[in-house]
């Protein structure tokens, strides 16, 4: 039993968050199923002695999986590995919009993108807080450069240069046609949304 549990620690080691089912006999052990408890946070069971021991199995394995904690580190260490990858400003658009819960976290209770704030104008993240108030996110690529070097001194790169000047497009957008824009998230069921207070973001680098 110690080896087993020394085995469990080394694992959860290595990923606090993976999913475990532990299928024991000790049940009427309390001690153990304590310790085993601690460590899992509350981790699935299965015991040897089940009626059913297949079907009792597969249930486990399917709430295992779609715990929150799972999930959201899954999403996590898929991102991070997109991280290094040369992919398109799309790709990562597209995966942040899909985990934005998870990337984004509870401050935001929606997310739209790409979201058209006005004609002609369509922002790559439009995250709803939960006060009413919106906050505006422009994507590059984790390759794009910050900064770049001219002569002694550093100064902004042409893809942070472009990102700011749209996200400043976009707020004063936003700040010159509150009555429009609420009207427009009203018909997409998004609202209320008070556009006068919108932040923005730029990920680059």
């Amino acid at each position: 039993m110690r080896h087993g549990l020394e085995l469990l620690d080394q694992l959860l080691h290595e990923d606090p968050f993976r999913a475990i089912i532990i299928v024991t006999a000790h049940s009427n052990d309390r001690d153990i199923m304590r310790e085993v408890l601690q460590r899992t946070r509350g981790g699935q069971f299965v015991f040897k002695d089940a009626e059913n021991l297949e079907s009792d199995l597969r249930a486990a394995v399917a709430v295992a999986l779609a715990h929150p904690a799972y999930s959201m580190s899954r999403a996590i260490r898929h991102f991070r590995g997109m991280l290094n990858q040369e992919l398109l400003e799309d790709d990562y658009r597209k995966f942040i919009h899909e985990h934005w819960y998870v990337l984004l976290g509870p401050e935001y209770s929606d997310c739209r993108s790409p979201y058209e704030i006005s004609r002609g104008a369509k922002v790559d993240l439009f995250a709803l807080r939960h006060d009413g108030f919106p906050d505006l996110w422009e994507l590059k690529r984790p390759h794009d450069a910050v900064f770049t070097r001219y002569n002694d001194w550093w100064c902004h790169s042409s893809e942070t240069s472009r990102g700011m000047g749209q996200l400043f497009e976009y707020c004063d957008l936003v700040r010159d046609e509150p009555s429009r824009s609420r009207g427009y998230d009203s018909r997409k069921g998004l609202g209320p949304v008070s556009m006068n207070r919108a932040r923005g973001f730029l990920v680059i680098g």
